[in-house]
């Protein structure tokens, strides 16, 4: 959370209206931790610019990605997760090349873990739960 990251506390939230900000438990969690809402007017990129921004750059960044590896479209809340992920390791100008997880944390992301997005891959089903028109794998 970033109170902990920066040592300091979240004073006022401004959301788009979007349904996972206005739930009960949500509210409740704002009034617990003194947090203030604000509410933008829908539909007015204006007012909440920045993050929807930043939203619409992970989104064509994930959709890039998974179209040209073949994902199929169950996967790709699991490629919003990896470019999310992705984004915060990435050096940024605007952090004088430093990514934002290092900003936060100071430690140097590791990177070494990452793989090629798209690896080809076969999976065994056994003959039994295999359908007339699946392939031989």
């Amino acid at each position: 959370m970033v109170k902990n990251a920066e040592e300091k506390k979240i004073k006022v939230l401004r959301s788009d209206r979007g349904r996972e900000f206005l739930s009960n438990k949500f509210k409740t969690f704002c009034e617990n931790h003194g947090i203030k809402k604000q509410l933008t007017t829908t539909h007015t990129l204006h007012h909440n610019g920045l993050a929807k921004r930043k939203n619409h750059i992970i989104l064509d960044r994930a959709r890039t990605m998974a179209i040209n590896s073949g994902v199929l479209d169950y996967l790709w809340t699991k490629t919003m997760n990896i470019i999310t992920y992705l984004t915060y390791r990435n050096p940024s100008r605007s952090n004088n090349g430093l990514s934002l997880k290092h900003v936060y944390t100071r430690v140097l992301p590791n990177l070494k873990h990452l793989k090629v997005f798209g690896y080809l891959i076969y999976v065994h089903m056994e003959r039994s739960k295999k359908g007339r028109w699946d392939q031989n794998l």
